[in-house]
């Protein structure tokens, strides 16, 4: 015995069901990521650093925080306490020291879905340096970093996939 199937209602079926559910396969494989752009601002004779994470990756520090913090990143308290979580984790070294440079916290924005914490150093960075920049790394295993430098018309490209340290060449080093 046979069943007759209407194969177009069958098509619109299996179609809405599949366009129902990509997002959240989209979604559920989502690699965490930061981005880090350095770049010297003539104006101000300052180095500016400029961290981009996406909210939804942020919420886990917000609910491992033994400290009493809003649980909403839309929060200006809640924004604060990352701002605080990132300058503990992200680090300019001098190469020659190790010591880490002396960065200001100016502050943090959420903009959609990304939340933007900004710092500054006072001058303009000699090279070679060194970074180390575990944000999120204790979190996420598959955590990627990635720290864009922009000088003097190029870009050198870190990527941090660990908890680890790049140092950044002379300029005559990089590549156009």
């Amino acid at each position: 015995m046979s069943f007759p199937i209407d194969s177009m209602k069958y098509q619109k079926t299996v179609t809405s069901i599949l366009l129902f559910c990509l997002p959240l396969l989209v979604d559920a494989h989502r690699q965490p990521e930061a981005l880090t752009t350095i770049v010297f601002n003539p104006n101000s004779q300052a180095t500016e650093i400029v961290h981009q994470l996406h909210a939804h990756d942020l919420d886990v520090i917000l609910r491992t925080s033994k400290e009493t913090v809003a649980r909403n990143v839309d929060s200006l308290e809640a924004q604060a306490h990352i701002a605080l979580y990132i300058e503990s984790h992200f680090q300019i070294l001098d190469p020659s020291t190790q010591i880490p440079l002396k960065l200001s916290l100016i502050g943090a924005e959420l903009e959609g879905d990304t939340l933007y914490v900004f710092q500054e150093y006072e001058k303009t960075l000699d090279l070679p340096i060194n970074i180390a920049n575990s944000i999120l790394h204790e979190y996420f295993v598959d955590q990627v970093n990635i720290v864009n430098l922009k000088r003097d018309g190029r870009r050198f490209t870190a990527v941090f996939i660990k908890a680890d340290e790049v140092t950044i060449p002379e300029l005559d080093l990089w590549s156009d």
